[in-house]
């Protein structure tokens, strides 16, 4: 335990300094120098406290001697301030920082590293440090070598060993002590053996710029010396990611004797981001380059990753994933600042291209690695396929338009990309990963095809290959998560196709995890819209509150895809599903899709449309949400049910002061003072116009009771079209409620009818049309009896037939649903 709590000693001194130069004088500019050209070394045993002035040599220190023995396991620290040099330029911004140190004991192949990454400075325009911050969940990575250069261990240590309040960096290790006394701690033991003895020891200390505003070179204070870069990494242990081009000091000091030799300088080009704003400069010690410096990055970054290809992965150990983690981290770095290159106009489409390709080889490495057996952070993994979607976005922001060779280029490494990521999806790929990982897909595949890419059979094909590996893999944890008494596990596609054309809660809660979403190229015309409701009648903030409401829907005629048949459209997909002798067309003016069968037509809104796997049914389905999914081609198509003629319902309803809105999940609100209508279309048949189509929509009221399932409004319109209206639950977390109470439920948009199963038995209710705002004694039983998702339920006859009804509370409101007899 003795030696444990001395290495959490020595650590803290090593990270004070590699750290502490970033002291309140800190200033940006190309020319950063040691204030004073001068390094403080000091420890509270035996006050010991001595000021070295650095060598004329770039980037030595002094040897310190004598150190005392005490002083190395309690704290010792190295400071430092630094300041622009002299003539510099300065330019205010934030600043990404990794840093690194080593220490060698001479003698003995005893050796200690440690790296962090994630630090952020931010600078005013005099140079001054008004913020700085690790991001949460950074983490230190510390390697140890054992006396005898045998074994070799990794530690992540969490964030808490390091803070930053602004310019002040502060050590707090207690709380690591029981995580490194799990881990490897006969090597770090060993390292200890001497660090109370007479020994001298080597280090080196390395700041790695990888983000900001402009590059950093550091130096004396006179602007005319700089130091030295590390050529090469200098880390020599696993789990330290390359610091090649890092500004580096070096030195040597003797614990107890004196150091002897002398620190040899370290001699390179120093890799930086872009400066800019009249930032220039460099020199020393190879200088620092004036080429794009995503240029040199996206090198460094390649070399990381060739080193990765080196891994055994039949037995990838936990050294690799941590090495795999600190590369991720690295090209998360790249990706931000190829981003903004290409914004400043630094970064072409080439350069940029070769850095996604980069980005695609790390995650080949990291698929590889999982695929054998290691558990590598999804957040990681998310961060860095964000970047090629982030630069694949500002290459099309730029407007420039890529040639045929680029989109080809982009076609192929989308498709790596898709390739890659299916080989992270293993038995242990928990949900909520498996969905992170598809969306950051998603965003990918839109991203691609935004800048030329096309959904062709290859591309289509992974992408399939992926959504189907991920649902193997997490069927029956979504099974599980649904229904803890199902028990099912993936035996093959035509199984679970079955499967889920029987069990439609479970199918939807598959689509809700496992679908790649696509973006139509199709927008709404929203200024050609609301020109057409203003024309109606509707005001202009009615029309434009309306406009939106439609263009949240997705056109299917601007999602394509090449397959055997040559180009079709999502809008092909669903005629497809639906058999021969069926037609779909999509509005220009409002988005909305007609549907047309041998033997119905009627209209809907497309909530999305996806990638599913090839496990998914064909063909039509009814999902428990009332919603209807067409599946063909591989494409699924989730649509609501929408009026026949938005435009003259919304125009009809104008006369009475109303307002309309129409929401995502198909349910039509209409507004007047402090009540809400609220209802929903149905997907039956609408019947055949007529030639005439002049005249107003009408509107037909029920009779009967409100709790009979054929209790419903029509929408009649001028061409001798009609629609049901039927009731239908406006607060949506109604639905979630029903969930997390354990029950089961459907809804039947044929009546509006909500079906609620509970252990094999069954209730059914149906929601009254109106939805009143609260009393302050509603107010008060919502606080009183609200659930998680804020809903309460209040019991009663409320229509006098003897059966139990329930009002449903909420913030949105109060909602009878009236239990059906």
């Amino acid at each position: 335990m003795v030696r444990i709590s001395k290495s959490l000693r020595l650590i803290q001194c090593l990270f004070l300094l590699a750290l502490l130069p970033f002291s309140t004088q800190m200033a940006l500019a190309n020319g950063i120098a040691v204030t004073g050209d001068t390094v403080t070394i000091s420890a509270s045993a035996g006050g010991f406290n001595q000021a070295k002035s650095l060598l004329t040599t770039p980037g030595t220190i002094p040897n310190t001697d004598g150190i005392p023995t005490a002083s190395i396991t309690s704290d010792l620290t190295f400071t430092f301030n630094v300041a622009a040099a002299t003539g510099s330029t300065i330019a205010a911004g934030t600043y990404s920082f990794q840093g690194g140190m080593f220490i060698d004991q001479d003698g003995s192949a005893r050796r200690l590293e440690i790296s962090v990454s994630g630090i952020s400075l931010t600078f005013d325009a005099l140079g001054n440090i008004t913020s700085g911050s690790i991001a949460a969940g950074t983490n230190a990575v510390v390697s140890g070598r054992s006396a005898d250069g045998g074994a070799t261990a990794v530690i992540t240590l969490t964030n808490n060993l390091l803070s930053i309040t602004d310019a002040t960096f502060s050590i707090t290790a207690g709380a690591q002590i029981a995580e490194i006394e799990g881990s490897a701690n006969i090597i770090l033991q060993d390292l200890t053996t001497t660090f109370t003895a007479a020994a001298s020891y080597d280090y080196g200390i390395f700041l790695k710029q990888t983000g900001g505003v402009a590059g950093l070179t550091f130096g004396l204070t006179d602007g005319t010396t700089f130091f030295g870069c590390a050529a090469a990494n200098p880390m020599a242990l696993a789990g330290q990611s390359s610091f090649t081009g890092a500004s580096a000091l070096a030195g040597r000091m003797g614990v107890g004797q004196l150091a002897g030799g002398s620190a040899t300088a370290y001699a390179g080009s120093c890799i930086t981001v872009p400066a800019i704003g009249g930032g220039g400069g460099g020199g020393g010690g190879g200088g620092t380059s004036d080429t794009p410096t995503v240029e040199e990055q996206q090198q460094v970054a390649q070399e990381s990753v060739n080193e990765l290809n080196t891994i055994d992965f039949n037995n990838v150990t936990d050294n690799d994933i941590v090495a795999i983690v600190m590369v991720l981290d690295e090209i998360v770095d790249l990706g931000g600042n190829t981003v903004a290159g290409i914004e400043d106009g630094d970064v072409n489409t080439n350069t940029a291209l070769n850095v996604v390709e980069t980005i695609t080889d790390v995650l080949q490495v990291t698929g590889a690695a999982t695929q054998g057996g290691g558990d590598i952070d999804s957040d990681a993994i998310n961060s860095t396929l964000n970047g090629i979607t982030d630069i694949f976005d500002a290459l099309d922001e730029a407007g420039d338009g890529l040639n045929t060779a680029q989109i080809e280029t982009v076609q192929s490494l989308t498709e790596t990309t898709l390739t890659a990521v299916t080989e992270l999806f293993t038995d242990t790929t928990t949900i909520s990963e498996t969905e992170s990982l598809i969306t950051s897909v998603s965003s990918v595949i839109n991203s691609a095809i935004k800048v030329g890419a096309s959904l062709d059979s290859d591309l289509l094909s992974s992408a399939e290959n992926l959504v189907q590996t991920a649902l193997e893999n997490t069927l029956s944890d979504i099974a599980k998560a649904l229904d803890d008494s199902l028990n099912i596990t993936f035996e093959n596609i035509t199984t679970t196709q079955t499967l889920l054309s029987n069990n439609t809660r479970l199918l939807s809660s598959v689509l809700d995890s496992i679908s790649i979403k696509l973006s139509s190229s199709i927008s709404l015309d929203q200024s050609s819209t609301q020109s057409t409701l203003e024309s109606s009648g509707l005001n202009t903030d009615a029309a434009s509150r309306l406009t939106s409401d439609l263009a949240q829907f997705v056109n299917p005629t601007g999602v394509s895809l090449t397959n055997s048949s040559g180009t079709i459209t999502a809008q092909d997909t669903i005629e497809s599903s639906l058999g021969g002798g069926s037609t779909v067309s999509t509005d220009a003016t409002t988005g909305l899709v007609t549907v047309k069968t041998a033997t119905e037509t009627y209209p809907v809104a497309v909530r999305n449309i996806a990638i599913v796997p090839a496990s998914i049914p064909e063909g039509t389905t009814d999902l428990p949400d009332g919603s209807r999914l067409f599946v063909g081609n591989g494409i699924a198509t989730n649509v609501v049910p929408a009026p026949q003629d938005p435009v003259g319902f919304a125009s009809a309803l104008a006369d009475f002061n109303a307002d309309v809105a129409f929401s995502s999940n198909g349910g039509v609100n209409i507004s007047n003072d402090s009540l809400t209508f609220s209802g929903s279309f149905d997907f039956k048949n609408i019947g055949s116009s007529s030639s005439a189509s002049t005249g107003d929509v009408t509107f037909s009221s029920p009779t009967g009771s409100p709790a009979d399932p054929s209790y419903s409004h029509k929408v009649n319109y001028p061409d001798g079209t009609s629609q049901n209206l039927l009731p239908f639950v406006k607060d949506n977390d109604f639905f979630d409620s029903i969930k997390n109470a354990g029950f089961d439920f459907s809804t039947k948009r044929s009546t509006g009818v909500v079906k609620i199963f509970d252990s094999g038995s069954s209730a059914d209710f149906k929601p009254d049309y109106f939805v009143e705002p609260l009393s302050s004694t509603d107010s008060t039983f919502l606080q009183a009896n609200k659930d998680s998702t804020g809903t309460a339920y209040r019991p009663g006859d409320y229509n006098n037939d003897g059966v139990t009804d329930y009002e449903v509370v909420s913030d949105t409101g109060k909602q009878i649903v009236y239990g059906v007899p």
